[in-house]
């Protein structure tokens, strides 16, 4: 469980990383931040 939000955590964190560059996409960053907490969910309800 740990390991898998640790893995969305790096994924979302690469993501911001790459978008800092163009400091106008932060906003749509966050946006898949929530979209991404979204699937986390999705998935623990699968489990």
């Amino acid at each position: 469980h740990q390991h898998h939000i640790t893995d969305i955590l790096f994924e979302i964190t690469k993501l911001v990383h790459s978008r800092q560059t163009t400091n106008a996409s932060i906003p749509v960053d966050f946006n898949d931040t929530q979209s991404t907490e979204d699937d986390d969910e999705t998935d623990k309800s699968d489990l």
